[in-house]
């Protein structure tokens, strides 16, 4: 099952540090885990609402405001002010990015937020291999753009995050976090390949890790190949 495999569970983060790469996210074992939404009960097709006070925050489809198509996703804050953030998310297998420098876009849209911005992990394989897939996948590349965060209510504006795939990666998690109040719309995502002579958007300390097996690449094919329902039409 794809809960078996890796989780994405988010963390807070001190407000005085930001939300960095080991807060942010971890992926975990079956034992901890909490299954991510599954497509058919989630309100928004392929994609997932987690955080560490998800029950504060919402994701839905809007046909009234969107910046292509005919709808973009919307993640809100229920109350006045939420404490910790939500994000709206995917996650895909590294697949056919192993080796290349990708690029994730997307047109963000914000009222009234605390911070509404894009974010992109890369993850390689567990530190040691096992069928139980014990222990937690290390980062390998990251930004969630905390250098350029958009706050407060704008427009649709296009946010841009380049990072590295090494050849041992093995998942990429890509989404909007939301934190604090207001709400936020995503529409027109977009994650490909780039030249190497693009920059990183990051300074994050890249790093390898360890090659899969066959039988733990064999498993992420569970995965889609990249991010499904980019648009939000479906």
């Amino acid at each position: 099952m794809l809960a078996s495999l890796v989780v994405l569970l988010l963390q807070s983060a001190p407000a005085q540090q930001g939300i960095n790469a080991r807060a942010i996210t971890r992926a975990v074992t079956t034992k901890d885990a909490l299954p991510p939404p599954a497509a058919s009960t989630s309100p928004v097709r392929e994609w997932g609402l987690t955080g560490p006070n998800a029950v504060a925050y919402e994701i839905s489809i809007d046909s009234e405001v969107r910046h292509g198509g005919r709808q973009s996703a919307v993640i809100r804050c229920i109350p006045e002010a939420c404490d910790s953030f939500g994000t709206i998310g995917q996650t895909i297998r590294a697949g056919t990015f192993r080796g290349k420098r990708i690029r994730l876009s997307a047109w963000v849209r914000s009222l009234h937020a605390g911070r509404a911005n894009l974010w992109l992990r890369v993850d390689g394989f567990t530190a040691a291999f096992s069928k139980a897939q014990t222990g937690n996948r290390p980062v390998l590349d990251f930004d969630n753009m905390e250098d350029r965060v958009m706050t407060g209510t704008h427009d649709w504006t296009l946010q841009e995050i380049v990072l590295d795939v090494p050849h041992s990666a093995a998942l990429i998690y890509a989404g909007l976090i939301l934190d604090g109040g207001g709400q936020a719309w995503l529409d027109d995502v977009a994650l490909e390949p780039v030249d190497p002579s693009v920059r990183r958007t990051t300074t994050y300390h890249k790093r390898n890790g360890r090659e899969g097996s066959n039988w733990e690449i064999l498993t992420l094919a569970k995965f889609p190949k990249t991010i499904q329902n980019a648009g939000f039409e479906q």
